[in-house]
């Protein structure tokens, strides 16, 4: 992926997003997650993890309590896992809670992967996939 300067993004970059994985079908939400599963685990990874599990849990993406005693005990490698897994799991509207997650916390945590992966989708859509 090419390298992004930081930028902002607003509230109108997460809706926008939002709305577009909405009209995505239920394949096509699967196949452009599991697209950037190997961004998805890097930026997972890097994350403070129980900043990751309050924001997770606040948007109703999953249960941060499952996670906490989990995340103590295992390495470093395994909580990115089972959360891409758990999301994935979990169906359809998980998936997009957890894209407009990554949203909002790009004005908080920027990371040049998290924003080249959501200008990328923002830019090509599903025509990624194809």
């Amino acid at each position: 992926m090419k390298r992004h300067q930081k930028r902002d993004v607003h509230h109108g970059d997460i809706k926008r997003l939002c709305q577009q994985m909405h009209a995505y079908s239920d394949s096509s939400v699967r196949m452009i997650y599991e697209y950037y599963k190997d961004d998805l685990m890097n930026i997972l990874g890097n994350i403070d993890t129980h900043a990751l599990l309050s924001q997770l849990s606040e948007k109703n993406v999953l249960n941060a309590e499952n996670y906490l005693s989990f995340a103590n005990k295992c390495e470093s490698d395994d909580l990115p896992a089972k959360l891409y897994q758990d999301i994935l799991k979990l169906g359809r509207e998980a998936v997009i809670g957890f894209w407009e997650f990554l949203c909002a916390l790009q004005k908080v945590h920027p990371n040049p992967n998290l924003l080249a992966v959501l200008d990328e989708i923002n830019h090509t859509g599903n025509t990624i996939l194809y």
